[in-house]
């Protein structure tokens, strides 16, 4: 159950930043601008939610990197998937290098 409650928190944190995203389709102020705004919001307080259960049951030095970098990768594959993005090579070797980093943290 422990490992839901991080992978939970991972989740929603990258859909509170998708629904973010989502925003800059509506003009500034607009009801889909604060819907969207108002979704992210919900999904973020979930999150810390989820984040305070995790945290009692792994290390703050070992959770909370390995939990940031999850979201940093799902976040790229959901700005490329969704949104369309480009890939850069620099932003290829942040990943791999963020990837090498929770290795290394976890072992």
């Amino acid at each position: 159950m422990k490992y839901a409650y991080a992978a939970l928190c991972v989740l929603l944190t990258v859909s509170a930043q998708v629904l973010l995203k989502h925003t800059s389709a509506y003009p500034a102020w607009s009801k889909g601008f604060f819907l969207f705004v108002a979704g992210s919001m919900l999904t973020y307080c979930l999150a810390f939610l989820a984040q305070s259960l995790a945290m009692r049951y792994f290390p703050l030095s070992k959770v909370s990197p390995a939990m940031s970098v999850a979201t940093m990768v799902l976040v790229f594959v959901a700005g490329v998937l969704l949104f369309k993005e480009q890939i850069a090579l620099k932003q290829m070797l942040g990943i791999a290098l963020g990837a090498a980093s929770v290795y290394l943290i976890l072992s």
